[in-house]
């Protein structure tokens, strides 16, 4: 679907498709002054042709039928047509008698689809997950291709400065944590919004703990990002995968290296499974999920950046298997991850639902995250 024919359509339904090599400035439906949102500002956005901007005015409006029309057009205009049809489709089923239902349905009629989805029954959910997962695009592609951020360790951690809602403050790089975490004490000192404050419980180590659900503007280097952030008891502040999202990194003894440049279709894969350089991994929501054995016996683990130490941390039902009991300290005789394989090694019983690896038990080694590819690579 052609930007132009986003525009002809956005002008009057009764535009047919043959003239959408035309171009029109777009005017809001019949009807849109009276509706909840006042999306006065994203069409003025739209006719200038800054759809992702657009988007971004649109998404904090109640979600009327100009509203989800608007960023129809804009997804449309940004060729992403599957998310065009998902709302347009939900416009005709949740507002068949309004004016957007009938300009869409001559749109629906000449946009080509780039592969089937099940729009036509989408419920409210899916509609707002198509709409967050196209912000996170548009997102990441105003972001840097490369980033590098300096760290320091201190006692097997991962050290680095950040600025967060303003504020220079010390955090924990951590991939255990699918969210990034502000402790208490830190959250004290910011300006949160309480309307964007809620209250929740979530799963730690220790068992799930209260927090409170926000958002921060977040700055590491070059890099700043608006992400979802837990406010919870913790003697340290983490940045968690969420923040990272989008990106590849390289970790060395100084420096963590971010890389957002997509592998090229012409560059063959290398080797994942049973490599010697190379270990596989699972993504599970934004944590990486690994394979390892202990004593022999095969597990799923979370490699966790911010694991401190070169113990291994255990959730219960592993530890059971295992036969480890001691509230303080066990050992494992034989640990293998990939092509490391360590023995007697210290293991402490978590009271989270995951197993925990960190970077120490790979021995100093350099390695590199690499999410396109789903491998941890190491180097020797």
């Amino acid at each position: 679907m052609s930007e132009d024919l986003a525009e002809s359509f956005a002008k009057a339904f009764w535009i047919a498709s043959v003239l959408a090599s035309f171009l029109f400035v777009v005017q809001a439906p019949v009807g849109a002054q009276s509706a909840g949102a006042r999306p006065a500002d994203g069409v003025s956005l739209y006719n200038q042709k800054k759809y992702r901007e657009a988007l971004e005015a649109f998404r904090v409006q109640k979600q009327t039928a100009t509203v989800l029309y608007y960023e129809g057009l804009c997804y449309a205009s940004l060729q992403d047509q599957n998310t065009a049809k998902t709302l347009f489709q939900h416009i005709k089923q949740n507002f068949p008698q309004s004016p957007e239902a009938r300009l869409v349905d001559t749109y629906l009629s000449t946009i080509e689809i780039q592969a089937p989805t099940k729009a036509a029954s989408a419920t409210p959910s899916e509609i707002k997950e198509a709409s967050e997962e196209a912000a996170r695009k548009a997102e990441l592609s105003k972001l840097p291709d490369r980033v590098k951020v300096e760290y320091k360790k201190d006692r097997g951690l991962m050290r680095m400065k950040a600025t967060v809602n303003g504020s220079r403050e010390d955090f924990v790089f951590d991939t255990g944590a699918e969210l990034t975490v502000v402790n208490r004490e830190t959250a004290s000192k910011l300006k949160f919004d309480p309307a964007k404050c809620v209250r929740t419980m979530t799963s730690t180590p220790r068992g799930p703990e209260p927090a409170v659900l926000t958002e921060a503007t977040i700055e590491f280097g070059e890099l700043t990002r608006k992400v979802k952030v837990i406010i919870m008891n913790l003697p340290v502040n983490l940045v968690g995968a969420n923040f990272w999202d989008g990106y590849n990194y390289e970790i060395d003894e100084w420096f963590i290296r971010l890389n957002k440049k997509k592998t090229e279709s012409n560059i063959a894969l290398r080797p994942t499974v049973n490599s010697k350089f190379f270990v596989p991994f699972e993504q599970v929501g934004n944590l990486m999920q690994v394979k390892i054995e202990m004593n022999g016996i095969s597990f799923p683990a979370v490699f966790d950046t911010g694991c401190q130490g070169d113990d291994i941390s255990i959730c219960p039902q592993h530890a059971m298997k295992l036969g480890l009991r001691s509230p303080y300290i066990n050992y494992v005789e034989r640990f293998d991850f990939g092509p490391i394989m360590s023995h007697h090694v210290p293991a402490r019983i978590n009271q989270g639902e995951f197993t925990l690896i960190g970077p120490e038990l790979l021995g100093g080694r350099r390695f590199t995250i690499d999410r396109e590819r789903k491998t941890i690579e190491f180097s020797y």
